[in-house]
């Protein structure tokens, strides 16, 4: 989508509509000269390279200035691709401002990050340096590396000391304010970056939207999702966590074993310590012995992990936003079943296509006719709206939503 290079300036407050302090970063943009319009390959995929001339008089190196030059344009510091849907609403030559962007419109905002240059493993990885007493000589140093003999190098993946720091960020999604007569936009909330530092600030590029479907499994055309929910970024971290933490809570943690001070037996000792030409022992409840005890057994323990609320959110509409680039979400109208029949519903799974795949419906309350219905079908789980979690929604295949349980999600998760 069409899109502006800008230079960061900094953060402030500004008030929004209903008189709540709003952190914006400000982000001077534009204008950004179109240097060229142009169309690749046979899928007809047009990109759009800009220019914007952050310095006054800056001279290019001559295979860098030489495109410039033939269309007579200001030779400029910085140049991006941007990819649009069409080339009439654009020329070469044309001035681009903040007056592409609406209050309020969701944007996409790519910058790069400081970094922390070169860190040890203390700082890098969290490891834990030596003593500083009594003439210990590792510090902070790492340690061994590798074995000498086999295999004789350092193995891949082993922390050591290095670069700290993300090179660049992905995009993020917030709104913009455009201040058209400073060349000033306002983004919500922070950008990534130095001071001075060059981001990207595109338009959304993507709107999802999903088939929609009649009770009786005949097609009545498209909605849309709410972006919210399913246009976010993908988040694969808060994802692995997520599940982690899913699974991990659903664990009983009863394991018990019983260690040496728990068996049978024990008291006096088996024989006396020398002159029998057996090993010494001091109790038949050693872990050695047969129907001794367990040692470094499992004990009962809680696997529960918590997620603050803010990533559960995250990895909820990470793991929406991922089905729905999939093109495997589907709405449909509510469900209406006087009586339970698993039948209906299979012939209603056939005509979606949805037969042969693992498939979640989300409901917006528990109907039991519906319940009862689905819950013999081997490849098919129900859920409530406001239930969803991130486990269910990458075990399945497929997501089908009720036009209800649509609107229960967005009332839950959408603030």
């Amino acid at each position: 989508m069409i899109g502006l290079i800008g230079r960061k300036v900094g953060m402030t407050q500004v008030y929004g509509d209903k008189g709540e302090v709003l952190p914006v970063t400000v982000i001077e943009a534009g204008p950004c000269t179109v240097t060229e319009v142009r169309t690749a390959g046979s899928r007809r995929v047009y990109r759009r390279p800009a220019r914007l001339r952050i310095e006054q008089g800056v001279a290019l190196h001559q295979a860098g200035a030489r495109p410039v030059q033939k269309r007579n344009l200001p030779p400029s510091r910085h140049v991006k691709e941007f990819r649009i849907d069409g080339t009439t609403a654009f020329e070469v030559g044309q001035q681009l401002t903040v007056t592409l962007f609406d209050k309020g419109e969701h944007v996409d905002v790519a910058g790069v990050t400081k970094g922390r240059g070169f860190q040890g493993v203390v700082k890098r990885h969290g490891f834990v340096a030596g003593h500083a007493s009594h003439g210990p000589t590792a510090g902070k140093q790492p340690g061994s590396i590798g074995a000498s003999a086999y295999p004789s190098r350092v193995i891949k993946g082993k922390r050591l000391p290095g670069r700290m720091g993300a090179p660049t960020s992905p995009p993020r999604i917030s709104w913009s304010w455009g201040e058209p007569e400073m060349n000033v936009l306002l983004i919500r909330g922070a950008v990534p970056g130095p001071t001075n530092g060059l981001v990207r600030v595109e338009k959304r590029g993507r709107e999802m939207d999903a088939k929609l479907y009649a009770a009786d499994g005949t097609e009545k055309g498209v909605t849309a999702l709410p972006d919210e929910l399913f246009a976010q970024q993908v988040h694969e971290h808060l994802l692995w966590l997520s599940v982690k933490r899913h699974l991990g809570n659903q664990r009983q943690g009863t394991a018990k074993v019983k260690h040496r001070g728990e068996v049978s037996g024990g008291g006096r000792k088996p024989w006396r310590q020398k002159g029998t030409g057996r090993a010494r022992s001091g109790s038949n409840t050693s872990p050695l012995w047969p129907g001794g005890g367990r040692a470094f057994g499992p004990e009962p323990r809680d696997y529960r992990t918590e997620l603050p609320k803010r990533q559960r959110r995250q990895a909820l509409t990470s793991a929406l936003s991922l089905r729905a680039g999939e093109n495997a979400v589907t709405v449909i109208e509510p469900l209406r079943l006087e009586a339970p029949k698993t039948r209906q519903i299979a012939e209603l799974l056939g005509k979606l296509g949805l037969s042969e795949k693992r498939t979640l419906l989300v409901l917006d309350q528990p109907t039991e006719a519906v319940v009862k219905s689905c819950r013999n079908l081997p490849n098919l789980r129900t859920t409530l709206a406001h239930q969803v979690n991130p486990y269910d929604l990458l075990h399945c295949e497929a997501v089908l939503v009720t036009q209800p349980g649509l609107e229960r999600m967005k009332e839950t998760f959408v603030r």
